[in-house]
């Protein structure tokens, strides 16, 4: 898994990291199926986006290409980062 790490214009330093679910019903992670392909990962201490689907090359874009991505991606909220009790 390829990470980056930048800090924003505010300073807020954003881990960014590619995902790639396993969509295996007898496995403890199971998506929704626009994310089966995969996500592009934006997590800071405060924060957490979610960029839908995973762009080429993502690892060698330049800073200011991942702030775009970043600002394009949605706002992921605490809870749906829990998994189901079981």
């Amino acid at each position: 898994m390829p990470l980056r790490e930048l800090r924003d214009e505010t300073g807020v330093l954003w881990t960014i990291y590619d995902v790639h679910p396993s969509t295996v019903r007898h496995t403890t992670l199971q998506v929704r199926e626009e994310l089966a392909s995969g996500w592009l990962c934006f997590q800071s201490d405060a924060a957490k986006r979610r960029l839908v689907g995973i762009p080429d090359r993502w690892e060698q874009m330049d800073d200011n290409a991942l702030m775009s991505l970043m600002t394009a991606a949605a706002l992921v909220s605490a809870k749906a980062n829990k998994l189901p009790p079981s």
